[in-house]
């Protein structure tokens, strides 16, 4: 199940810390530099992409953007996740002027912009400066023990680093996976207010859907099995001031 997005395109322009985006409107592809959405501005929602993701943020953003918005707007109800309507402030790229658009937010818009999402990871080592007709010095130490009788051991360093490397990355995309369903069963709940279900019709539904629901016993196999569930349940459990809460009930 995919969520809803008002937007397209998304790119990232890190000359200016801003978010371009071109609105889901009929018989246009004009882009604009995005001012808010919903009330949350840009800047709000950089700053609650870094604080969940750290500095991976831009990497998954057009994936967690609905997220963040709901993160940023917590007491919001009417969102365009929840709503289906976006309510969009931008600025006109040529021209600068502040317009404000009301756009709907589909599933299909939320899948181009995550094949359109441009943005620059910055991931290039920095350079030293250097003269007219010489090339670019990097800043990269040189592996120690190169030709000598310590270079296997350097070698099996790199590669634990590595490895080391992968899991963590491994680890973060779980994480990521888990916090976004916990954001798509928070939308669940709050739609299920609006619409004043009981938990036993919320059940009943998410039951109905295909959903799993786990024992205490079953989630605690599964936790010691996965470091990334182990941890979220961690994190639910302290959100919830020490009482057990499980993402899946």
């Amino acid at each position: 199940m995919s969520l809803p997005s008002p937007f397209r395109y998304l790119e990232w322009n890190a000359e200016t810390n801003g978010l371009i985006v071109e609105p889901a409107l009929p018989k246009t592809s004009k882009r604009w530099g995005l001012i808010s959405v919903d009330g949350v501005s840009t800047e709000e929602l950089v700053k609650t992409a870094k604080t969940n993701d750290g500095a991976t943020w831009l990497h998954n953003f057009a994936v967690m953007l609905p997220n963040y918005v709901l993160m940023a707007a917590p007491s919001q109800a009417d969102t365009f996740v929840i709503s289906g309507i976006a309510h969009v402030e931008v600025e006109d790229l040529d021209s600068h002027e502040i317009e404000e658009l009301t756009v709907d937010a589909t599933e299909e818009a939320f899948d181009e912009a995550i094949r359109s999402w441009k943005h620059d990871l910055d991931s290039a080592a920095p350079t030293k400066p250097h003269t007219e007709g010489q090339p670019p010095q990097h800043n990269f130490s040189p592996m120690h023990g190169m030709g000598g009788d310590d270079s296997d051991d350097d070698y099996e360093d790199v590669d634990e680093e590595e490895e080391e490397g992968e899991e963590k990355q491994q680890y973060m995309e779980k994480r990521q996976l888990l916090d976004q369903f916990a954001m798509m069963l928070d939308l669940t709940n709050k739609m299920a207010k609006k619409f004043q279900l009981t938990p036993t019709q919320m059940r009943s539904a998410f039951t109905a859907a295909g959903g799993v629901l786990l024992t205490q016993e079953e989630e605690g196999v599964y936790a010691k099995s996965h470091d990334a569930t182990a941890s979220f349940l961690q994190t639910a459990s302290a959100a919830s001031n020490g009482q057990q809460q499980c993402p899946q009930q």
